[in-house]
């Protein structure tokens, strides 16, 4: 009916404008597509994957059929690996040789769309990865003829000013960031010249269009310059995060909207500060020192994009084992103000080490569970979230102290965290709940009344405590 196609015709339009006001109030899985799921229907199910560093056999397909079990745990946006075809061996997506085709591995381009429609069907958000910094694996490939998008030596930087083998290697010397290689075989582009530039702008701005995406993740961010990235951003028209690996919130907030080019940034520098403290035990007084420049150095917190692991970094259960601990990062990074990522495999408590052993088939080993611990936290979590409309609640940190961490949001939620297995027992008055108030602990079944302003606290194993006004 005529009715049904204007109404299809609104939510095409809306499913384009995904700004960072709609993403904000989001949640992201993010995904290795080669790594999440293999389709019931594909007959590849003989690879054990026993070699990490080739093809596993994840699909497109592979992540429609679960998407009830990313749904189970409240995600309401996808990450995906890049899908353009690599080089031999580039399973991961960052290897790329030809823009206008996709890799196969993954499954056609109807498989892709279908992939999305379901997800839009569900109101499920998917962002994609996308590389403008580099090309495919030049060892693998002999020479540039070989890259069929941009097949000569000038589409390139030379190796003026870079290392022996055109590598970076004063990282603090940006005009080598950006012109010598991430790695010896990733030969690096040239965003100056007139036909990278259009090719690329191009590029992105189709492929957003042709599959609908509604958000883009950027690859090696630095490594090109802020004035490219801002046509980039338009060009693609939609939500962009960009990578910035980097441990400084001065450096890596200037790419971040109104200071610089992009929309939102990973939040490495607090990434780097929560696992010193939630992993390795330093003082807990270093989340305030990363939220205050977090708040002095980026361009706006509430797009930031925070995360507890990802593909490129050693899992944190590879650092430390405790439950209690990866929970307790977990359940900072979903109530903080941000945008909460988590990467697949952590809800079946993957312990994965250095690239790419963190990079686990999730069919391995516990497979889907939907009854393990980790995945009914998140659940917990992003109903929470979405119940409170949290991106909206004003954040106040109420207790910053070496073994003791704790804020509010609005006036009911407290969030308790210590890095500390030791028992611990507190009685505060830094809360937000009123006297007579019934306030729960939603991770575990515990209730109180709040009498003469005391709130109760006590932590076994560094279990995170999530206070609720009932």
């Amino acid at each position: 009916s005529m009715r049904s196609i204007l109404l299809l015709s609104c939510f095409i339009l809306l499913a384009q404008s995904a700004g960072p006001q709609e993403w904000k109030k989001r949640s992201i899985y993010q995904i290795l597509t080669d790594r999440f799921g293999r389709s019931k229907s594909d007959g590849n199910v003989k690879n054990s994957c026993e070699n990490l560093y080739d093809y596993c056999g994840g699909t497109f397909k592979g992540i429609e059929e679960r998407l009830d079990y990313i749904q189970g745990m409240g995600f309401d946006a996808i990450w995906i690996s890049p899908i353009v075809k690599n080089s031999d061996g580039g399973y991961h997506g960052y290897w790329q040789t030809d823009l206008n085709s996709l890799n196969e591995n993954f499954g056609s381009e109807g498989d892709l769309k279908d992939l999305v429609r379901e997800c839009h069907k569900r109101g499920i958000y998917v962002m994609l990865d996308v590389v403008a910094n580099h090309m495919g694996h030049l060892d693998n490939l002999g020479s540039y003829s070989v890259i069929t998008t941009f097949n000569k030596t000038d589409y390139y930087h030379t190796c003026h000013n870079c290392n022996d083998n055109c590598a970076i290697k004063n990282w603090n010397d940006q005009d080598q960031v950006e012109r010598c290689r991430l790695t010896h075989y990733l030969p690096d582009l040239n965003q100056t010249n007139p036909f990278v530039q259009k090719t690329l702008l191009k590029w992105i701005n189709s492929t957003v269009k042709n599959f609908q995406f509604d958000g883009i993740r950027i690859d090696t961010v630095p490594e090109v310059s802020k004035s490219f990235w801002t046509l980039y951003q338009k060009a693609a028209g939609v939500f962009s995060v960009g990578e910035v690996f980097n441990g400084r919130m001065s450096y890596v907030g200037g790419y971040q909207q109104p200071k610089g080019p992009l929309n939102s940034v990973l939040s490495y520098p607090l990434f780097f500060s929560l696992r010193t403290v939630f992993a390795q035990g330093s003082g807990m007084t270093k989340i305030a020192t990363a939220i205050d420049s977090n708040s002095k150095n980026a361009g706006d917190i509430n797009h930031l994009v925070n995360f507890v692991d990802n593909h490129d970094n050693q899992r944190f259960l590879s650092m430390n084992s405790n439950l209690g601990l990866f929970k307790s990062f977990i359940v900072f990074n979903f109530l903080f103000t941000g945008i909460p990522c988590f990467y697949y495999g952590g809800e079946q408590e993957f312990n994965g080490g250095k690239d790419p052993q963190c990079r686990e088939p999730l069919w391995k080993g516990k497979g889907y569970n939907t009854q393990s611990e980790v995945y009914n936290l998140l659940s917990v979590l992003n109903s929470l979230r979405k119940k409170t409309e949290i991106w909206n609640l004003q954040q106040q940190i109420r207790s910053s102290e070496r073994d003791f961490f704790s804020f509010s949001r609005g006036n009911e939620i407290l969030v308790a965290l210590t890095n500390q297995l030791n028992p611990l027992d507190k009685k505060t008055r830094d809360h937000p709940f009123k006297d007579g108030q019934i306030v729960c602990n939603l991770l575990a079944n515990e209730c109180q009344t709040i009498t003469n302003g005391i709130l109760s606290i006590s932590i076994l194993n560094a279990q995170p405590k999530v206070f609720y006004k009932q």
